[in-house]
This record gives C-alpha cells, structure tokens and sequence, in this order.
C-alpha cells in the first residue's frame, strides 16, 4: 500500500469543501485602513479567522465561548452544516454574525 505523497497532495490544493467553507471577506465593512496598519488590520482579520495559532502565541480578536444546547437543536444544526458543507462552528459564526447585521 502506497503512503500519500503530501507534496502531490498540497499541489492539488484545498478540496471543494474547504473552499465552501472559507469565509469570504468583506472589505467595504471597514476593516481595511490604506499602508501598513490596513495590511496589519487585514493580516489579524484573517488570522482570526482559519485554523489554529501557531505555538507560542495568542489568538487574535476572538474568543472561546460556551453554548449549551439540547440534543435535538445540535442534531439540526450537524444537518444543516452538512447540506451547505460547511463545520458546525461556520454555521454558528454565519448565524451570529447575521444576527447582528440585522440587529445593526
């Protein structure tokens, strides 16, 4: 049995699902200042964003926060998660954050 070869793997890039779960940003909200500290406000953005920080240091601009649900909510939440193929966490992170557009 053949090992997977990362290099051929990382030369094929992210799958599909990946892709659809990535957050798209959304540069007319403000973020985004003109020289270096827009570059830096962008770089934290996105850092925060995707993934795990790297060892040693901290996460930037978020939280980790605790929600309790019953069984019947989180089985409905995995469903829908997985019909528009994205984490359960996305999910939750697209809920809220539209939440407080509307809210505005």
């Amino acid at each position: 049995m053949k090992k997977p070869n990362a290099k051929r793997a990382a030369e094929r890039g992210p799958s599909a699902a990946s892709l659809a779960a990535m957050p798209e940003v959304d540069f007319t909200t403000g973020i985004v200042g003109q020289g270096p500290d827009g570059y830096r406000a962008v770089v934290a953005y996105a850092r925060a964003k995707r993934g795990r920080p790297k060892k040693g240091e901290k996460a930037v601009g978020t939280t980790t926060k605790s929600v309790r649900l019953t069984d019947a909510e989180w089985s409905l939440l995995k469903k829908r998660a997985e019909r528009e193929h994205i984490s359960v966490h996305a999910l939750l992170r697209q809920a809220v954050a539209e939440l407080l557009r509307k809210a505005g």
